[in-house]
């Protein structure tokens, strides 16, 4: 009896927990309906385009003089001057240095005296061979007598031939004192100092040729085929950041390099303000097609480097969005991820542009 007593309390107070709670939730829902939304900022949005750019195959290359050349003597003596040094800039056919032509000159007036003397045994020996003929027709000397004259007036033209030759390679020598620049170039390194005595193909000077510069790069084997001769190549190097260089693919190599299965190819670069040097190394960028692709505004993107943020509308809520470009095109840049052709992004970055910022 006790228990059954009990059982309309009971009741009672679960019928009031639940009341209560019926009229909490309703309020609750009542006060959320009546929260104010997040307020709408007006700020200029731009629709990204896609347009045609370039795709292109990055590489990594080096820079190397179009022709380099251990300039060597071609005669003996010791060295009396010296005309260029490390960096200095030379025309075809300027001198380098200048050896002793003291002995090579007396053998140049040596040979020349010995030209003058066989040209005159050469004119003696005419002259005979001429009265050879005239003694021979009237019968005067025999066939004997006259072939040795004939013999005697060949003998002495090869001898004078032989005499200018001579004085020819003398007159060389003395030219050769003079080391000059076979091409034109820039002085890398001089091996040889004032008063030196250098032989025959002694090294004189290393000559590079700056303007144009050859880019090496290795082409991987699975991009062989999208190389061409006369594709464009530009480059970056570490000493001029922000600005590009570019080139021609000129000459291509046979065959693929066993040790990393890649093929050496060069571009020529012009260089005539001399801002590149051999031995630098360059990020490349062969084109080697074209793609359609989103075109970001330079003002909506924030950062620097080829990883940039923009604002993207979604829900029409800016997101926040990492964006990775590619080529600059006109005042822009094209985009490789992050953006698609068709949103809508803020045109400039600052001021009320954050992430989840409610817009028109």
């Amino acid at each position: 009896m006790q228990q059954s007593s009990l059982r309309p309390s009971v009741w009672f107070s679960t019928a009031v927990v639940g009341l209560a709670l019926q009229v909490s939730g309703c309020s609750s829902r009542a006060a959320a309906s009546s929260l104010p939304e997040d307020p709408i900022v007006r700020i200029p949005l731009t629709q990204v385009g896609a347009r045609q750019v370039p795709r292109e195959l990055v590489l990594t290359g080096t820079l190397v003089g179009n022709r380099q050349s251990d300039v060597a003597a071609d005669t003996a003596g010791k060295v009396t001057a010296t005309f260029a040094e490390r960096g200095e800039l030379l025309k075809k056919g300027a001198p380098i240095v200048k050896l002793d032509a003291s002995n090579a000159a007396l053998s140049s007036a040596e040979a020349s005296a010995q030209v003058q003397v066989a040209r005159a045994e050469r004119e003696n020996a005419r002259l005979e061979c001429d009265r050879a003929e005239k003694l021979f027709a009237e019968r005067v000397i025999s066939r004997a007598e006259y072939d040795r004259m004939r013999t005697s007036c060949a003998t002495a033209s090869f001898s004078a031939e032989a005499a200018g030759a001579r004085a020819q390679m003398a007159s060389k020598a003395v030219g050769d004192a003079t080391v000059r620049a076979p091409f034109s170039g820039v002085i890398a390194e001089r091996h040889v100092s004032l008063g030196e005595y250098v032989q025959p193909g002694k090294r004189i000077a290393t000559l590079v040729e700056l303007d144009p510069l050859r880019l090496e790069i290795a082409v991987p084997e699975h991009a062989i085929a999208t190389v061409r001769e006369g594709s464009t190549v530009k480059f970056e190097v570490a000493a001029y950041p922000n600005q590009r260089f570019s080139g021609a693919v000129r000459y291509l190599g046979p065959s693929l390099r066993r040790a990393g299965r890649d093929l050496v190819i060069e571009a020529l670069v012009p260089n005539a303000k001399r801002l590149l040097y051999p031995g630098m190394f360059a990020t490349t960028r062969i084109v080697v097609g074209s793609d359609a692709r989103p075109i970001l505004p330079a003002s909506a993107l924030g950062g620097n480097g080829s990883s940039r943020r923009a604002f993207v509308v979604k829900d029409k809520h800016l997101e926040e969005r990492v964006v990775l470009i590619g080529e600059p095109v006109d005042s822009g840049f094209s985009v490789l991820s992050g953006v698609n052709a068709g949103d809508r992004v803020a045109l400039q970055i600052g001021g009320d542009v954050k992430d989840g910022v409610r817009v028109e």
